[in-house]
């Protein structure tokens, strides 16, 4: 027997050769949980690696998202985290993908969103996010490059704010990093190379918004993580129990850490901190 999730009440009546009794059962009202995904939008064609972002909620569930998955295909598992949050890129061959984000919360629901796509086998670079012409700062900017007749493979992308300014380099075939411009209009510039000399660019013209947030950005080993900021002041990892793979350095270092608005701190940290339990340990 299905259960709709419309209504709140189920009238049943049993008959039998003699006799007809009406049975009332009463059901809770329940919503299953909502995956948004913020990239890749469906439909989209772009290169590989693919960058994925999405969240999940839950409102008829107070324990919250359990975890969340993406399938490249029916049943084939790309990645999967433990929380609410995903960011990741997946490496996925030239050709069309019926893809999911699909979500579980505490209470034994789940919700998903079909994804499909297209990955192209072009050379040159794929810029997810921004998705629109318009931004609030601090800009997210998710992209990758590939350059399929180069076997040595991309070198390095990096982001020009303008001709010969350049906020943030990677030596790497992708991209998700936190720039933060100024207010206004903005003709960014994502560039790579690859190892056989060829350069490939995509132009991006942006106008940026200021706003208020909530957040800490800290710049690591080849990435830059976003951590929010709680009332009290404490930190919490937006994946939930998961650390993003790569979003923070896994040795001992001291990372300096920058909020919106222009307060600065800088928190020391063993290699076995998880930032699930990082705190802020001065102010300047």
């Amino acid at each position: 027997m299905s259960v709709p999730t419309s209504a709140s009440l189920l009238r049943l009546v049993i008959h039998s050769a003699a006799l007809a009794i009406p049975v009332l059962f009463a059901f809770n009202a329940y919503s299953e949980p909502t995956v948004t995904v913020i990239s890749p939008k469906g439909g989209a064609t772009g290169g590989s690696p693919v960058f994925y972002e999405a969240f999940a909620t839950s409102p008829g569930c107070d324990k919250g998202i359990a975890a969340m998955r993406i399938y490249s295909a029916p049943g084939v598992d790309a990645f999967d985290v433990d929380g609410a949050h995903i960011e990741t890129f997946i490496p996925l061959s030239p050709g069309d993908y019926s893809t999911t984000v699909q979500a579980w919360d505490n209470c034994g629901g789940v919700g998903k969103t079909a994804v499909p796509l297209t990955v192209s086998d072009k050379a040159g670079v794929s810029v997810y996010l921004p998705t629109q012409g318009a931004a609030y700062w601090p800009v997210h900017v998710a992209a990758s490059a590939e350059s399929p007749e180069c076997s040595a493979g991309i070198s390095a992308i990096r982001i020009y704010a303008a001709p010969g300014v350049s906020p943030y380099t990677i030596d790497a075939n992708k991209l998700d990093a936190y720039v933060t411009l100024p207010p206004g209009n903005h003709n960014l510039t994502v560039q790579a190379w690859d190892n056989c000399g060829n350069v490939f660019k995509y132009p991006l013209a942006e106008s940026v918004f200021s706003s208020s947030d909530a957040y800490l950005y800290a710049s690591g080993t080849g990435s830059i993580a976003e951590i929010e900021i709680n009332s009290d002041g404490s930190l919490r990892n937006p994946n939930g129990s998961a650390l993003r793979r790569n979003s923070l350095p896994n040795r001992r270092r001291s990372l300096p850490w920058t909020q919106e608005g222009g307060l600065f701190m800088r928190h020391r940290m063993p290699a076995s901190t998880d930032s699930r339990s990082i705190e802020a340990t001065a102010l300047w």
